[in-house]
């Protein structure tokens, strides 16, 4: 697992930092609490939910491993990687009916309710 205490404050987003995420097509964060969960997304505990434009999971959850120090070349593997190294992550595609987590046991009991009050929530993991 990586060590989510190495990430950047959100306070601190610099401009190279913010520029990254306007590129991928991400919203500016909102605190989980306060988010949308019905709409795409992507859902870092470090961060907070980013409203993801269509077709744009991949390299924003890529932006993000980038952001945690995992720097890989195949954009593809990233949202694995994302969700099954990044505990407290999940997300929503633009074409999907359910929120997306790697296990349960990555997200805390307040992430759970909080994303299950909203819609189901699926495992994809293995280690289930």
């Amino acid at each position: 697992m990586i060590d989510t205490k190495k990430t950047v404050e959100i306070k601190n987003l610099t401009g190279g930092l913010w520029n990254r995420f306007c590129d991928a097509r991400m919203s500016f964060p909102v605190p989980l609490h306060e988010s949308d969960l019905t709409k795409p997304f992507i859902y870092d505990r470090a961060y907070g939910v980013f409203y993801v434009a269509f077709g744009h999971h991949q390299v924003a959850m890529h932006t993000l491993l980038a952001i945690h120090g995992v720097e890989i070349d195949d954009i593809s593997s990233g949202a694995d990687m994302f969700i099954e190294e990044i505990p407290g992550t999940a997300f929503r595609s633009s074409v999907g009916k359910c929120i997306i987590t790697w296990s349960l046991k990555n997200l805390n009991a307040i992430e759970r309710r909080i994303m299950t009050a909203t819609d189901e929530l699926m495992e994809v993991g293995n280690d289930n």
